[in-house]
């Protein structure tokens, strides 16, 4: 397991160098060829599908939310964990995107799958998080990855139009999670 992340990590950290010299064009060719070479078969799944009706609940309440419900809002589905590191740095970009949602017409949502020795409740506190999350019953390994953090931009029409594992401190996933929710070409 260790020599996997750690042969992920990387992947990642090459590819997050060499993007930024590249243009759109290549960077999708980059994108397929990393895509290509992951040892995570479910991870790009749903892209260019509908997205499963999971079933999520939310934390500090009994309701349950279906990703079907929001169909007709780009939603921003962020599979996290409260002890991983790059999770963490996300959070400022989260946060904002969830600033910039109140005028826009996209949301938020974060699901935690994978268990913890800090507690979610904890962790949201902690950090101030304003926007929703989650629990996922259900078991991530299997239905898409046990890698986090992972991002998934879902259209208005709940297909997948993106999916994005792991965090980029020099703001490429900011970059591209930005020009789904908000139809630029800014790559």
């Amino acid at each position: 397991m260790k020599h996997t992340l750690t042969l992920l990590l990387s992947l990642l950290l090459t590819i997050i160098v060499n993007a930024q010299a590249l243009t759109e064009k290549k960077y999708e060719e980059y994108q397929n060829r990393y895509r290509a070479s992951v040892n995570f078969p479910n991870l790009f799944q749903y892209e260019g599908k509908k997205v499963p009706d999971w079933e999520f609940k939310l934390y500090g309440s009994d309701s349950t939310m279906h990703l079907k419900n929001y169909k007709g809002t780009k939603v921003l589905l962020v599979l996290t964990s409260t002890d991983c590191g790059y999770c963490i740095l996300a959070l400022p970009m989260l946060k904002q995107l969830q600033i910039e949602s109140d005028t826009s017409n996209f949301l938020v949502i974060a699901v935690y799958g994978r268990l913890s020795h800090i507690p979610v409740s904890k962790h949201i506190n902690k950090y101030d998080i304003n926007y929703k999350c989650y629990r996922y019953n259900g078991n991530f390994t299997k239905t898409i990855t046990n890698a986090v953090p992972y991002f998934m931009v879902i259209n208005e029409e709940s297909v997948v139009m993106q999916s994005i594992l792991g965090y980029s401190k020099e703001g490429w996933t900011e970059k591209i999670i930005r020009n789904y929710l908000y139809n630029k070409n800014i790559l």
